[in-house]
């Protein structure tokens, strides 16, 4: 479930020298269970020590010189090119300094997120792993951080939650397995959902299309794990949970859209962010817009 992002901070800070006249700028960021993303545009020039209470995945979207210290170790000083990340660990004291304006995204893991997948060795050879390499060139998980981004300006969506959270856990899986060699176990041979389990959870969200739905509420239902959760309703399916109940919610605006409803009204019913997001989703679901969709049906009823 969304929350009130202003509520609480992923970092702590301790002492910030700025090196130019310009102010720190404040992020565009949404939060949701288990994880944090914020976007920085034009963060000026800084230097300072922080302390995560996440792990934080840093995005670099522009060239930049940093130097950055962990943990009273070695001081490293590398050049970011847009794409290049690097991890830093919860609780780790890290210090940092820019001399250049810079754009980036923070993805905050909360640790559980981590804990409920893998068992401690594996996520503190991972951590080990990541901590070597510094800087980290990896497309699925600059694919993941962009689509978490994007979801920033989604994040008042009574169905953003559902989706978040299967990016969310496809991050943590992926670092687990890329820089840990992790497997949680043998995917192919997973069952499916039982029909018993499987009609709960579709009851609910027949029952729940209005409102906001998380992927915990609805793994809960079968007490299963999120993440395990996820890979079986998509094989029992053949579509995340998100994109089932995204499908859901465009067959509903179709009825309503053919009932006269307004996309205005239709947008506060099924719980899109705006028209623009009711749009985009339906198109391309449908592949027509909401508009061309209520023109081509007209076209094909018989007077």
């Amino acid at each position: 479930m969304t929350q009130n992002v202003q509520a609480f901070s992923p970092v702590v800070c301790h002492g910030v020298w700025l090196f130019s006249e310009s102010p720190l700028t404040v992020p565009e960021k949404a939060q949701w269970e288990q994880i944090i993303v914020e976007e920085h545009r034009l963060q000026p020039p800084c230097a300072c020590e922080t302390v995560f209470l996440h792990h934080r995945i840093y995005i670099a979207l522009k060239d930049v010189v940093m130097q950055r210290q962990i943990d009273s170790g070695s001081l490293a000083c590398y050049r970011l090119r847009p794409g290049d990340m690097f991890f830093s660990l919860a609780n780790m004291p890290e210090w940092r300094r820019q001399d250049d304006f810079n754009n980036h995204v923070s993805v905050y893991l909360e640790p559980t997120l981590f804990t409920q997948m893998a068992e401690t060795f594996a996520l503190n050879h991972a951590f080990d792993l990541l901590r070597q390499e510094q800087v980290i060139h990896d497309p699925l998980l600059l694919q993941l951080g962009l689509a978490l981004r994007a979801e920033i300006k989604n994040s008042s969506a009574r169905f953003s939650a559902v989706y978040v959270q299967e990016l969310a856990h496809a991050f943590a899986a992926h670092l687990l397995r890329r820089y840990a060699g992790w497997e949680s176990q043998d995917f192919s041979h997973d069952r499916h959902l039982s029909s018993v389990s499987m009609r709960q959870v579709t009851d609910y969200i027949y029952d729940h299309l209005s409102d906001k739905l998380s992927l915990s509420a609805l793994s809960g239902l079968v007490g299963m794990s999120p993440y395990y959760f996820a890979r079986q309703f998509k094989q029992t399916t053949g579509k995340s949970p998100h994109q089932y109940i995204l499908s859901l919610r465009i067959e509903q605006a179709k009825q309503q859209i053919l009932r006269g409803a307004s996309l205005a009204q239709i947008t506060e019913r099924l719980g899109f962010a705006d028209q623009s997001h009711l749009s985009r989703a339906f198109k391309r679901v449908t592949g027509l817009s909401p508009l061309a969709f209520r023109e081509e049906y007209r076209k094909n009823v018989p007077n």
